[in-house]
């Protein structure tokens, strides 16, 4: 199988990757990562041992290894800048020549992939604006993951569709007693028609969240939302929303499940009035972010593609259950998540094609 992989420098393609960042974060990072890709305890296991900087004097830093509950705060205090985190992998990748020669292909691109992840949540949490060429860093790395490792006997990540209309790939998953953590997700909404079910578009989210644009071009419109007790003055009426697991059962809770079957959205007796409060059109290499409670909808032309890598970051706010707007005499909606044959592989190459053309009408400008 042949791969294209970023070559990494302090500055790659004009992004500065001197941004220091603890061993801890990439080690949460990695559990995530491993938990949204399915990752075997010995693939996460050998990824550990890669990403154990040492010292000058060739003397292991940090822990030999972390199991998926470990704490952070168990790791030594080792900081290096990312450019020094990449250089780690591809040299003990080389190295390891127990494994077959599919599962190091695989692992690499986790391991260079997680410490991507781990500067553009870096960037987050310091409130720091990503680069063009700093978010184009780190979509190479997922798209590496993606794309490369669709010919493996285990292809990387899991397309799933949302009620939103778009199809979704969990990257990173942290959950913490039922409950989103954080989370990394790329949503794709196809040029396909698919756009979800519109009685149900209005919605709110748990946690705090972020997004970069990938492609194309999406609106957020935001609602005011209060709520009644005459039904007669109802807009919508807030709806509870389920979500089931992935081993094929009919059950749902509402406890967020990182692989799901379905979701469900059940109707309450609240009644609400939803009022329109702005719309903003967001396109390529912008970001925004909406605070946890808040309604909103992202709204895509049915016949263009729109793309964005997505994060929830309960750290920055929570609410203990969101909530979704429906019809005030509707009945209980169910979401499937079959992709219909999709893959992540097609729908990173079809987000990196988009990309490309609009770097080149970019540059034709």
């Amino acid at each position: 199988m042949t791969g294209r992989f970023c070559n990494t420098n302090v500055r790659e393609g004009g992004a500065d990757l001197s941004l220091e960042i603890p061993q801890s974060e990439i080690t949460r990072v990695l559990r995530g990562v491993a938990v949204a890709m399915k990752s075997s305890d010995d693939e996460l296991s050998l990824i550990q041992g890669w990403l154990i900087p040492r010292s000058s004097k060739d003397k292991t830093v940090g822990v030999a290894s972390l199991t998926m509950s470990s704490s952070v705060d168990d790791i030594s205090p080792v900081v290096l800048s990312v450019s020094d985190w990449l250089a780690l992998v591809p040299a003990a990748a080389q190295d390891a020549e127990s494994c077959e020669q599919g599962g190091i292909v695989r692992t690499k691109l986790l391991a260079r992939f997680t410490v991507g992840l781990a500067f553009l949540r870096q960037k987050s949490r310091q409130n720091r604006l990503v680069s063009p060429a700093e978010l184009e860093f780190v979509w190479r790395l997922t798209c590496d993951m993606l794309s490369n490792s669709a010919n493996l006997p285990n292809p990387l990540g899991t397309a799933a569709r949302s009620a939103q209309g778009f199809l979704g790939i969990a990257l990173c998953s942290l959950v913490r007693n039922g409950k989103i953590d954080e989370l990394f997700r790329l949503h794709v909404w196809l040029p396909d028609g698919h756009r979800g079910n519109p009685d149900f578009a209005i919605h709110s989210h748990q946690p705090w969240a972020q997004s970069w644009i990938l492609a194309g071009e999406g609106k957020d419109c935001a609602f005011h939302v209060e709520r009644v007790a005459d039904p007669a003055l109802a807009t919508h009426n807030e709806y509870s929303l389920r979500w089931s697991g992935s081993s094929g059962n009919n059950t749902a809770e509402k406890t967020y499940k990182t692989h799901q079957m379905f979701s469900i959205v059940e109707k309450t007796e609240q009644s609400v009035r939803a009022s329109p409060v702005h719309t903003e059109l967001h396109t390529r290499d912008m970001s925004y972010t909406i605070p946890a409670a808040s309604f909103h909808t992202t709204r895509v032309e049915p016949g263009v593609l729109h793309a964005t890598l997505f994060f929830f970051d309960a750290e920055r706010g929570f609410i203990n259950e969101s909530r979704v707007l429906g019809p005030v005499d509707g009945n209980a909606f169910i979401q499937h998540r079959d992709p219909a044959g999709t893959t992540p592989a097609m729908l990173a190459k079809q987000v990196d094609a988009l990309r490309t053309c609009e770097a080149l009408r970019m540059e034709c400008t």
